[in-house]
């Protein structure tokens, strides 16, 4: 264990160096031309050209000079530095993929990406962040221009804010493992029973063939060029927090560039927040002997029979099966 902090620390000076070193002295200094040549001293350059020295001081060294992603500490980053020439991040409250609003530019900023190196920069004056912003946008060329960023997704109220969360936890467990499937991705939270039974209830029809590995994580491809690894809920760190809105917004909007979906007019509001409750429900047993003991329960599992329906219509399965 000390040996593995050790190793993160290094790695995290290291990064940190590098970036003194880039903020320092080795970018060059012909960025965008088009900015520093326009002598109007419009408010308009003004802003961009406090951007481009906020961005120089804070961003270059890992988002590089030309806003592609490899600043010279990017290659000692997991995951890697946002490519910032088109225009979209992971994580907006627009449908995935669209175009950010700036709002999303500057919560990502603020609060930065828990679990990666992308800092909370909460000192940054307003004015500093939103300058910053307005630089970043050049690195996307037309793509402001020639498109507009999707209507902002807010959440909703909450239906099930009043009372036990019970009932809205048990409707987000289905929703998870049979409507949305969300474990073709993420972890499976159920025995293959009771997956067996939750699809049964709700087509009719038991889900008897499970993937490979089904309590892990599945690696997917992304549009960035490299793989991600989506969170297990009980382990992992989410990267834009834990709050219900968070959770909300992600589900819903989905995550630009990457195999998770919107689910914007999939789900019913009902259901988009039972999933959001069912989920934070695996979030507060993350680091709790609760959570070890799933896990082993769930990997440890008698192995699964199909049920046999008696003559009755009645469904049968050994004791041991419906854990």
């Amino acid at each position: 264990m000390v040996n593995q902090l050790a190793k993160g620390w290094a790695r995290t000076g290291l990064a940190l160096v590098l970036l003194g070193a880039a903020a320092g002295g080795c970018a060059r200094e012909d960025w965008k031309p088009e900015v520093l040549a326009d002598t109007s001293r419009s408010a308009e350059h003004v802003s961009l050209t406090r951007g481009r020295e906020a961005y120089k001081t804070y961003c270059v060294g890992c988002h590089g000079v030309d806003g592609d992603g490899n600043g010279p500490a990017a290659r000692f980053l997991d995951p890697p530095p946002r490519d910032l020439r088109t225009g979209i991040i992971k994580y907006a409250a627009v449908e995935a993929g669209q175009l950010p609003h700036d709002s999303d530019l500057v919560r990502a900023i603020r609060n930065g990406l828990h679990g990666t190196a992308m800092s909370a920069w909460q000192f940054l004056p307003d004015r500093t962040v939103s300058a910053t912003i307005a630089y970043i946008k050049t690195f996307a060329g037309d793509a402001y221009a020639d498109d507009e960023p999707h209507v902002e997704i807010v959440a909703s109220l909450d239906p099930w804010s009043d009372g036990d969360k019970t009932e809205a936890i048990a409707e987000g467990k289905s929703i998870y493992h049979v409507l949305a499937r969300c474990n073709n991705c993420h972890p499976s939270y159920v025995t293959r029973q009771q997956l067996y039974d939750l699809s049964k209830k709700h087509s009719g029809v038991g889900i008897s063939s499970f993937r490979d590995n089904m309590y892990d994580a599945v690696s997917t491809d992304t549009e960035w060029g490299y793989k991600v690894l989506p969170p297990d809920f009980l382990t992992s760190t989410l990267r834009t927090g834990t709050d219900p809105n968070s959770l909300y917004r992600v589900i819903v909007s989905g995550v630009g560039g990457t195999a998770m979906p919107t689910w914007l007019g999939a789900l019913s509001e009902e259901q988009l927040w039972a999933m959001v409750h069912y989920v934070d429900s695996l979030i507060s047993l993350k680091g709790t002997p609760e959570a070890t003991r799933t896990h082993e329960q769930l990997t440890n599992q008698p192995e699964f029979r199909v049920p046999v329906e008696d003559t009755d219509g009645d469904t049968e399965a050994s004791e041991g099966d419906r854990q």
